[in-house]
């Protein structure tokens, strides 16, 4: 049975480990923003696409795994949480599973925080990109202070006298 613990303990820590490499591009994303670097925000944006495929992966190989334990612990698996596990373990695990369940939560918080800012970062740049747009828009059309074949006194005349 302490294989099985040692397996999902492994998973749970590659994933944590892919979490922490996503949070520290999406760091580096808010950085790209401000700057505009095009090109690293896209490779950057990749990046996190591939390491969601690896979490995807580990987690079916964690579901997986969980399901083999609930077989042969006769544990519902849907009631298989870090915390039960780490109370279903012993010493050095449980203590390892503890230590991950609460480097996750940390982790998931500080994404969530990265994420906000990056969505402030790229809505802010929306609104300077719409208000250029718009002031370059205005800078093209003719103004009608005067319009041809009306009688206008002339600014010139008017002031000086």
């Amino acid at each position: 049975m302490d294989h099985i613990y040692r397996k999902i303990t492994e998973v749970v820590e590659r994933e944590a480990a892919c979490l922490e490499e996503f949070l520290k591009l999406l760091i580096d994303q808010q950085k790209y923003i401000v700057d505009n670097e095009i090109d690293n925000l896209k490779n950057g944006v990749a990046r996190q696409q591939e390491i969601i495929k690896k979490i995807k992966n580990l987690e079916k190989s964690r579901i997986e795994i969980l399901g083999r334990l609930s077989e042969s612990e006769n544990l519902d698996p849907k009631n298989l949480t870090i915390s039960s596990l780490a109370c279903h373990a012993e010493g050095e695990i449980s203590e390892k599973l503890l230590q991950l369940q609460s480097s996750l939560l940390a982790l998931h918080n500080k994404i969530e925080k990265a994420k906000r800012k990056n969505e402030f970062l790229i809505e802010h740049s929306m609104k300077y990109i719409e208000e250029t747009i718009r002031l370059l828009g205005e800078k093209g059309k003719p103004r009608r202070d005067y319009i041809p074949g009306k009688d206008q006194e002339s600014l010139i005349l008017s002031k000086t006298v």
